[in-house]
């Protein structure tokens, strides 16, 4: 502290400024390394996504494709039904194949669930709706399907 009291004005300015330098050049690379760390985060969360979509589309082509084979066995589509709607914890009163269309029938809790357990399968199952009757019973709702 001394030192700098002793020092004269011009000596004391250059002091300053090469210490507002050193802090500015501290600064700019703790910043730079920051902003690069950042934009190698972003592109491999950006390659992330890619793959992930990459798989998930390749996932529902094989899905469809496997899917699009059951239609032709009524039997066998009706058991994959079966199985997809007891893993989402649906309920099935019936399903039976009547005439080459397939008659579900199910109970869910809310209306939104059944339009979406409707839609859910019509697309998964790639099949042709001929009728849906959604009917409430109590506090729950009954929900008919006939497909092609």
């Amino acid at each position: 502290m001394n030192r700098l009291n002793n020092m004269k004005p011009r000596e004391k300015t250059l002091v300053l400024i090469m210490s507002v330098l050193i802090v500015f050049v501290l600064l700019y690379f703790i910043v730079s390394s920051s902003y690069q760390k950042f934009f190698l985060s972003k592109n491999q969360l950006d390659k992330s996504k890619t793959d992930y979509e990459y798989v998930l589309n390749r996932h529902k082509q094989i899905e469809n494709s496997i899917n699009s084979k059951l239609n032709k066995d009524k039997v066998k589509l009706s058991e994959s039904i079966k199985l997809y709607l007891g893993s989402r914890g649906i309920k099935i009163e019936s399903l039976i194949i009547l005439d080459d269309d397939l008659v579900i029938k199910l109970i869910t809790n809310e209306i939104n669930e059944s339009i979406e357990v409707v839609n859910d399968l019509s697309e998964r199952y790639s099949f042709v709706l001929k009728n849906v009757t959604l009917q409430r019973k109590s506090e729950l709702i009954s929900v008919e399907i006939i497909a092609d």
